[in-house]
């Protein structure tokens, strides 16, 4: 204390100094003091919160004890006590409106899957420009200029439908769990297969059904309110308007045509057309309901039955059967005829098995005719056996829909694989930054776009060439994409088993190494062509169709895969040049029966082009595709100026899809 009053005996209430704050003045006092202080050596007084604080302080063991105590009891509890049971459990669930003033729903565990018919993984058309451009223009983030990766829209349209699902969850309050569906390699969780505690969407559903007349009757009457208060004009305004004039009647003249209701232009149609307004008023016809073919009701799609009989067939093939389902009953069919190629025929009995059951009443025709492609569909035979409703597995829509004699339902059969040995693969074997050219069939196209962001995270330039009007990165045997040489791709990698649909690209692009991965072995071989000796072959052939003195024209009959505006376009250019020919329709076509007729010097079928250039040297005479038969009658420029072999065969402008009237021009 002695030591404090000496520090403040210089120290007096009425000095002070303009140049110093009274801040520099207080900080020469000890912390606390200020100036109204009264004593400044009083003795500091205790106060009630600090004697309560050393009290707590001596006494925290025993406070430690007693927690541990209560916590010991509540694990004691929850391992071997009952659970209480809840009067009424709805009061208590999670996200409920605890004042009583809202509805209350019920909650439920629910798991977010993938509903394919929101965002279908397995069809093409989501790839399609006309499609893309339509989902870029409901996001305007992805119309501001800035480059989209493809992969981007795929991941988009998943994203849409998981953001359906969590509006109709309408309060989820659990946090997103670890499952995912990426791959082991991907980091994070993308969301799908994880719980969620959602309300009951039936339930919400028919509450906001049931309280719609109220909420119609609220908003307009707030719209009145808004109007009335708006058009208030005060007190004078009303006793002026009281004693203002009548308005004079306004002339008559014809009603400007407008919108009205069925029933109230119906009624006063004859009342406007006695007093000469009939035309004012007009009847609209009903608008037909928006059709949604492939919109899979729930009753079909969470029918726990019919996903037990889906487990007997392989997982990872998509066969689309409650899609197929729905079509069935929507379409009213009764004779479904199951068309697939010969590698999926040992699944045919099990998918005939599961759509007689859950569709009753109908009848399964299952066609062994053998199906190399999808020209191969074959409505004629299907119609032609009373089928109302045909099912082509394992191919793209080649022949659109609308042409075929039958109602169709084209089923891709997407096939999910491992990708990340794949993209290990690719990494081993090949340096970034090359260009890499991916193609496959469709059932592997998903897969394709699906890997195309990984392969780019890994430091390669991924394209995924598209010849329309097929879809972004599929390929058929006769028709595959002419690679620019601007894009300078370096290699292409072909994903599927075997070579047939490969080649096609090679044959189309003979400078671009060409590699294939085999999902099922799970092997990428480096695939090499004999280009010159194939290129030669058919130069022969033509050179020597030169020269016939009869031709025989030959219409493929296999499903639909002869055109016949095609021959009708070959047909008048041998009849302009005075050449005799003979017409024969065949299935399919055998050596030995062509050598039948050996009169015919020369043999054009308008079929299959890959038969005439893998087999055409097997043939006694030369059997020519459309493109070969019009070079040989000088209609056509032949490749030796290009040097690259036309694949082009069902291209948006390919012979294989020649029409009539570009036969009459």
């Amino acid at each position: 204390m002695d030591s404090l009053k000496i520090k403040y005996d210089g120290v007096h209430m009425e000095d002070h100094s303009d140049s110093r704050s009274s801040t520099e003045v207080e900080s020469l006092m000890s912390d606390g003091k200020q100036w109204h202080d009264v004593e400044l050596n009083s003795p500091i007084r205790r106060t009630k919160r600090d004697g309560f604080l050393a009290i707590l302080k001596s006494a925290r063991w025993i406070i430690d004890t007693l927690l541990l105590l209560i916590i010991v009891a509540l694990l004691v509890r929850e391992k071997w006590g009952t659970p209480a049971v809840l009067q009424d459990p709805n009061i208590w669930q999670f996200g409920q409106d605890f004042t009583g003033v809202g509805p209350k729903f019920s909650s439920k565990i629910t798991t977010f899957v993938r509903d394919e018919s929101y965002a279908p993984n397995n069809t093409a058309e989501f790839f399609s420009e006309e499609v893309l451009d339509k989902w870029n223009k409901l996001m305007p983030g992805l119309t501001s200029g800035h480059e989209i990766p493809d992969d981007h829209h795929w991941h988009m349209i998943h994203c849409f439908d998981y953001m359906r699902q969590a509006i109709m969850c309408s309060a989820d309050m659990a946090l997103e769990g670890l499952e995912t569906t990426f791959p082991d390699h991907n980091g994070g969780s993308d969301g799908w297969d994880s719980k969620h505690v959602c309300k009951d969407w039936s339930q919400v559903k028919s509450y906001l059904e049931g309280t719609l007349p109220i909420r119609v009757i609220l908003c307009s009457y707030s719209i009145m309110e808004e109007d009335r208060a708006q058009a208030d004009l005060g007190i004078a305004a009303d006793i002026e308007e009281a004693h203002a004039p009548p308005p004079p009647e306004p002339a008559i003249k014809q009603p400007r045509k407008r919108f009205v209701g069925r029933r109230t232009a119906a009624k006063n149609v004859g009342v406007e057309q006695a007093d000469g307004y009939g035309g004012a008023i007009q009847v609209s016809q009903a608008r037909r309901p928006p059709r949604l073919l492939n919109q899979v009701p729930p009753e079909i799609l969470d029918d726990p039955e019919l996903k037990e009989a889906i487990t007997l067939l392989p997982a990872n093939y998509s066969f689309e059967i409650p899609k197929t389902i729905h079509r069935i009953r929507s379409s009213g069919a009764k004779r479904v005829a199951l068309q697939m190629p010969e590698g999926l025929l040992l699944f045919a009995t099990t998918i005939s098995d599961i759509l007689t059951q859950f569709c009753p009443g109908i009848e399964t025709l299952i066609m062994g005719d053998v199906t190399y492609g999808a020209c191969c569909i074959d409505d004629y035979t299907a119609r032609a056996l009373g089928c109302d409703l045909l099912v082509h597995y394992a191919h793209s829509c080649l022949i659109p829909v609308d042409v075929t004699k039958i109602k169709v339902l084209y089923v891709f059969v997407d096939i999910s694989i491992d990708t990340t040995h794949l993209l290990a693969t690719m990494e081993r074997n090949f340096a970034p930054p090359k260009t890499i050219a991916i193609v496959g069939t469709i059932q592997f196209n998903a897969t394709i776009h699906g890997a195309r962001s990984a392969l780019e995270k890994a430091g390669f330039k991924v394209l995924i060439p598209q010849i329309a009007p097929l879809s972004k990165g599929e390929i058929l045997g006769c028709t595959s994409p002419r690679l620019s040489d601007t894009e300078n791709v370096d290699l292409i990698l072909y994903l599927g088993d075997g070579r047939f649909h490969l080649e096609s690209i090679m044959i189309h692009n003979p400078e671009i190494s060409a590699y294939r991965y085999d999902p099922y072995s799970r092997k990428l071989t480096r695939e090499t062509y004999g280009h010159e000796e194939m290129q030669n072959l058919r130069k022969d052939a033509i050179q020597t169709a030169k020269g016939a003195k009869k031709w025989g024209l030959i219409l493929g009959s296999l499903g639909r895969q002869g055109n016949p505006h095609t021959m009708t376009l070959i047909e008048d250019k041998l009849k302009s040049m005075g050449i005799p020919w003979v017409n024969l329709l065949l299935s399919e076509i055998f050596p030995g029966k062509l050598a039948m007729m050996s009169d015919v010097e020369c043999w054009v079928q308008v079929a299959c082009p890959r038969l005439s250039i893998d087999w055409g040297y097997a043939f006694p005479r030369p059997l020519l595709t459309p493109y070969e038969a019009l070079v040989a009658l000088n209609e056509r420029q032949d490749w030796s100026k290009s040097g690259v072999y036309p694949m082009d065969y069902y291209a948006r402008e390919g012979l294989g899809r020649t029409r009539d009237i570009k036969v009459s021009t």
